[in-house]
């Protein structure tokens, strides 16, 4: 799950502040790649690669003849690992750099609840998060796209005794970040 822009919030690693993480390479179909202009793909398999970040990573396509999408946290050999060496882009001190993820330590909207660590994906998660643990009803379907993640919540962060203290950690997090804690309609 990843948020609609494909970028995830994270705290800058030089200032702290909300920077976004982003993927360096968009991966294309063959039908998507024929627009572009030549020399902005590269082929590999079946995929049309696009540097997003030519000037800071340049697309070498991994060793071995696999040639697949693997998610950050999977450490198996073969294939692009895709959501672990990207982008940052500060929006406090502007900084624009190769950065290794550290997921979830570098989450910026991230909270410790009784031992537990929570986080979200950037702003719109958070207040997905907060929504879902005060709702009487719990229904992960009222909130597509984020089913998956809510019904792996942790028993500690939905139990009766701490929804207050989590709903008033993602308040305080998404008001000092200058974000509205209601939902979009």
């Amino acid at each position: 799950m990843l948020p609609p822009d494909g970028s995830l919030e994270i705290r800058c690693p030089r200032c702290g502040g909300r920077a976004a993480f982003d993927e360096p390479f968009r991966f294309v179909s063959a039908r998507a790649a024929a627009g572009l202009p030549v020399d902005e793909v590269k082929r590999w398999g079946g995929w049309y690669v696009r540097e997003k970040y030519p000037s800071l990573v340049r697309w070498k396509a991994p060793r071995g003849p696999q040639q697949y999408l693997t998610t950050g946290c999977d450490r198996s050999s073969g294939g692009y690992r895709m959501w672990h060496r990207g982008v940052v882009r500060c929006r406090a001190c502007h900084l624009v750099a190769v950065h290794v993820l550290r997921w979830p330590g570098d989450a910026y909207f991230q909270w410790n609840v009784r031992g537990t660590r929570l986080w979200a994906l950037d702003a719109n998660h958070a207040r997905v998060l907060l929504h879902y643990i005060q709702s009487a009803l719990r229904d992960p379907a009222r909130y597509p796209g984020y089913q998956r993640s809510l019904r792996k919540l942790p028993a500690a962060i939905l139990a009766a005794r701490s929804r207050d203290v989590v709903a008033r950690k993602i308040r305080a997090s998404l008001q000092a970040a200058g974000e509205s804690a209601e939902l979009p309609a």
